[in-house]
């Protein structure tokens, strides 16, 4: 088998193989164009998310907030993988642990609030 005699965009040999009896690939062959391009737009399209179109209403506390950024993160993994996608992930990711540590630290704060109105009503009582 040879490979394709056509020429990439970049002025390249094409390392495709070629096809049959023809000196091109499936690409490149010029009885073929018309396929080609149809494969071309097959392709395209199918490595396409279709967008969401349920919007997920306001986001009023932590447990929304997370629930919105998972599916935002689940959007982002379906893309097609590249630098794009994983800045977007990596950028998730990072929001998702920002919002996990700061409800944390509310839990934490409430909890002392709570103790300290506690001793503060205890001590009320002595007097």
């Amino acid at each position: 088998m040879t490979d394709c005699i056509g020429v990439t965009p970049e002025g390249k040999s094409c390392p495709a193989p070629a096809v049959g009896d023809s000196e091109y690939c499936f690409f490149h062959d010029p009885e073929k164009i018309a396929q080609a391009q149809a494969a071309r737009i097959r392709g395209g399209l199918a490595r396409r998310v279709s967008p969401t179109t349920d919007y997920p209403g306001a986001v009023e506390n932590v447990t929304q907030l997370m629930k919105f950024l998972n599916r935002a993160l689940e959007e982002s993994w379906a893309l097609e993988g590249s630098e794009k996608r994983l800045r977007a992930v990596a950028q998730f990711l990072r929001i998702a642990v920002d919002v996990v540590g700061l409800a944390d630290l509310n839990a934490r704060l409430e909890l002392l609030e709570g103790l300290i109105y506690a001793s503060n009503k205890d001590v009320g009582k002595q007097n």
